[in-house]
């Protein structure tokens, strides 16, 4: 009888790895986050000091915001499609190698994986926060350089 562990202590532990399991994704979700806002705003910042003078070139000439920072805009859109469609992608991947399992007549060793309106979510919030955090760097970025532009000439 000394040999087996009570059922409160049982769940004690699982909670104990559970928790300790939520904790390091979250880390690790915040990480990425960090990551993905510090290369976005870097790549502003050489983009915007790197195209200087074009930049204020093609203000001055009625350029529109879009029209002038076309390749950074258009890099982030297929980075956020890229962001976007990985969760979904990894999961057809993951039940396609299950189906090869169900085609041999094996049973597969785990259920097949779904996506959660949690994964959807949080996948949405991160898009859209890389989204805005890259256009707002650029559009503070322009405006600096329309202001310096404009008060050395």
């Amino acid at each position: 009888m000394t040999a087996m562990t009570p059922v409160g202590q049982n769940a004690a532990v699982k909670l104990r790895d559970l928790v300790g399991e939520f904790r390091l994704q979250v880390f690790n979700l915040g990480v990425a986050l960090a990551v993905l806002l510090i290369t976005g705003v870097g790549v502003c910042i050489v983009h915007s000091r790197k195209n200087a003078q074009a930049i204020f070139a093609r203000h001055i000439s009625g350029w529109r915001f879009t029209a002038v920072h076309r390749t950074v805009l258009s890099l982030e859109g297929l980075l956020a499609v890229l962001l976007a469609v990985w969760v979904p992608f990894q999961v057809w991947q993951q039940n396609k190698d299950l189906e090869r399992y169900d085609a041999l007549g094996i049973p597969p060793p785990r259920a097949p994986v779904e996506i959660t309106g949690l994964d959807l979510g949080v996948t949405g919030t991160l898009v859209a926060v890389e989204a805005i955090a890259v256009l707002v760097a650029l559009v503070v970025f322009h405006r600096l350089i329309v202001k310096e532009g404009a008060t050395e000439s």
